[in-house]
């Protein structure tokens, strides 16, 4: 099963999904770090929830369980996204967003909750890892329409 990403548009309704399960680490683990390799068109979800060393699966959406880790699989042609680098738009997420150009990189969204978002950018503070669903759950920033 491959992983998921579900977005929504604030941290109530984030709440009202997750509600009990959020005290269990294994439905919410904070994500440290979110690179993008454009070349190979993936991206990498790194969280500190192991500190044994594991075969990583090189699948789309590839999750690093160990910081100390990354530099074995992150090479210099990664980015990481950072603040106003990630967006969501129609559907997709666009990470690195450029005027009048296509983003650098763009994933379609398995689900977006709790309503219609319209274009806004992601909030990088909230960023949660569900391990027993392989989800990533993202919360939109207020929109600035």
């Amino acid at each position: 099963m491959a992983s998921s990403i579900y977005i929504y548009p604030d941290f109530d309704t984030y709440d009202k999904y997750y509600g009990r399960e959020r005290e269990d680490i294994i439905h919410e683990c904070v994500l440290i770090d979110l690179y993008i390799d454009p070349k190979t068109q993936k991206i990498y979800v790194i969280t500190n929830t192991n500190s044994e060393k594991e075969r990583v699966n090189q699948r789309t959406i590839t999750h690093i369980r160990n910081e100390n880790f990354k530099q074995e699989y992150i090479n210099e042609d990664c980015l990481l996204v950072t603040h106003k680098k990630l967006r969501y738009k129609k559907g997709y997420l666009e990470f690195f967003p450029r005027f009048l150009r296509k983003p650098l990189l763009k994933f379609k969204i398995d689900r977006c909750l709790g309503g219609d978002i319209g274009k806004t950018f992601i909030d990088l503070s909230n960023m949660k890892y569900d391990f027993v669903r392989d989800r990533i759950n993202l919360i939109a920033l207020p929109s600035q329409e």
